[in-house]
């Protein structure tokens, strides 16, 4: 039997969280409106304990997703209940239409770029199908030296994997079990969006406000650029060791989002389409200069040719300039628009 659920290609693939969420929702309506309506606020982590870069500031994400109904299973069920057998137990999710998320030991996969370097290497998976006459499951992963990709892996490493997990790695806590929802109650509320833009442009601490003491002394907003400035001038000045490529990709992926916002906020017809243009075109600029910047920092990571840091910190400074000028005027005409529920 073969069995393969729906996933199309997520927008945001810097973190599998995010990847492998959006990748299971179908494009809609109201998935499309949820989307544009989130996906803002920026953070990066200064606490020790929760090392985890610079991502966007959505906490409870899987929790909160209006489109998936998850399932918690812990891993002594499958030890203890269905005798470890993890090759059944995801092939059964699979035929219930739901679908695996959960960490394993990414080393045991052929597909993945540490496969045999370390015996343990534990990341996060996520299963959406299986072929028995190939004796494959399909998964998604950041399988090729970080980057997010889909391909298969064998059943009989996936129960290696399973099998050999770190789980101090383990911040799940066990396994996820989702499945699609479908749900019409989305609607577009324009001071949702704009609540969200001041937080970013502000560089307001967004954790506060919701007691989630953890975050506290972390760096939130359009500030995250100030952090990434020290960041690369360090390197520059004192030769900081630092080759964290997602903070560049993520700022990409954050700058292709407000694009998309904002041609999703003209098509839909909430803010008159001639106002926005030239905004639009703003961000793409800024998207292409963050493309740009994801490149040129792999290429300095190759040849560390120290000019590379300069163009970097001085570009960096540019765009925060340019997107705190447009966000200020954006934010108005945000603002000033009547339509604010679908």
């Amino acid at each position: 039997m073969k069995k393969v659920l729906y996933k199309r290609e997520p927008h945001i693939t810097s973190y599998p969280i995010y990847a492998n969420v959006l990748s299971m929702l179908p494009i809609n309506e109201y998935t499309d409106t949820w989307i544009n309506t989130n996906f803002i606020q920026l953070f990066i982590r200064m606490n020790p304990l929760y090392p985890n870069g610079l991502s966007f500031y959505f906490p409870y994400f899987l929790e909160r997703c209006p489109f998936i109904i998850m399932n918690n299973i812990s891993r002594d069920f499958v030890k203890q209940e269905l005798k470890n057998d993890m090759i059944n137990f995801l092939k059964n999710a699979i035929n219930e239409n739901k679908y695996v998320y959960f960490f394993a030991a990414e080393s045991q996969l052929s597909l993945s770029t540490f496969f045999e370097r370390e015996s343990n290497y534990t990341h996060d998976i996520f299963v959406y199908g299986y072929d028995d006459a190939s004796e494959v499951f399909y998964i998604s992963g950041s399988f090729n030296n970080g980057k997010y990709i889909n391909g298969t892996c064998t059943f009989a490493e996936m129960q290696r994997a399973h099998d050999h997990t770190d789980l101090s790695k383990d911040w799940l806590n066990g396994i996820r079990v989702f499945q699609y929802q479908p749900n019409d109650t989305i609607i577009t509320y324009l001071p949702h969006i704009e609540a969200q833009l001041n937080e970013y442009v502000r560089s307001e601490n967004s954790a506060i406000k919701i007691g989630e003491y953890f975050c506290f002394t972390d760096i939130f907003g359009i500030n995250v650029y100030h952090e990434l400035v020290h960041i690369i001038d360090t390197m520059y000045t004192e030769h900081l060791h630092f080759e964290d490529v997602r903070y560049f990709t993520f700022l990409w992926e954050h700058k292709k989002c407000m694009v998309q916002r904002l041609e999703w906020l003209r098509q839909r017809e909430f803010i008159h389409s001639e106002s926005l243009e030239g905004y639009i075109q703003e961000y793409r600029l800024m998207e292409e200069m963050s493309k740009v910047h994801t490149s040129l920092f792999i290429k300095f990571l190759v040849n560390s040719d120290q000019a590379i840091l300069k163009k970097l910190s001085l570009e960096l400074k540019e765009i925060y300039n340019r997107e705190k000028l447009i966000l200020t005027e954006l934010i108005c005409l945000i603002a000033g628009s009547s339509k604010h529920v679908s």
